[in-house]
């Protein structure tokens, strides 16, 4: 009964084509600044710019059902300073489907604060396009906005979108371990 419970078993995961490993890939993100529209007065500050090395961000990606993948980065989480509109994570999980210009990557994050009659609600998003190869260029963009709702808001409120970021990456290899 034992053995032919492994026959049935073997056979399952032959005609499925065995078990799926996630793909593993490194994404060096290019350094930016946020551009001038990124600030409330429309002005970037002119003192105590630094220029960082780009960011290296490690990713794995599964294939879902309907032709679509996830995207979860396993390392290299990062905030990114977008001006005057709230900071962009790149971490977490992206839902993922084919463009036109290979893989779309996206997530968005809405924090709502409440306090003293007033409600404060960021919302960020960052999405990244490439195609699942062994070395690729692709793009990031990023957004960023804040809404206000009550007494205490003052002014306008900031929004940032930064787009065509430089991304490239490689594939890494990744050899699974059975347990016996």
């Amino acid at each position: 009964m034992r053995r032919l419970l492994l026959v049935v078993l073997s056979v399952a995961l032959a005609g499925c084509g065995g078990p799926i490993t996630p793909e593993l890939y490194a994404l060096v993100v290019d350094y930016f600044r946020p551009p001038a529209s990124c600030y409330t007065d429309g002005m970037a500050p002119t003192g105590g710019l630094t220029t960082a090395p780009p960011a290296l961000i490690q990713v794995q990606v599964w294939d879902g059902p309907d032709g679509t993948a996830i995207l979860e980065v396993q390392s290299g989480t990062t905030n990114v300073d977008m001006g005057d509109a709230p900071n962009v994570s790149l971490g977490g999980v992206f839902k993922g489907t084919r463009g036109s210009n290979g893989w779309d990557f996206s997530t968005q994050r809405v924090n709502v604060n409440n306090a003293a009659n007033t409600t404060i609600t960021d919302t960020t998003g960052a999405t990244f396009t490439f195609n699942r190869s062994n070395t690729f260029k692709g793009t990031a963009t990023l957004t960023s906005s804040r809404a206000c709702m009550g007494t205490l808001c003052q002014g306008t409120q900031p929004s940032c979108t930064i787009s065509g970021i430089n991304v490239t990456g490689t594939r890494l290899a990744v050899d699974y371990q059975k347990a016996p």
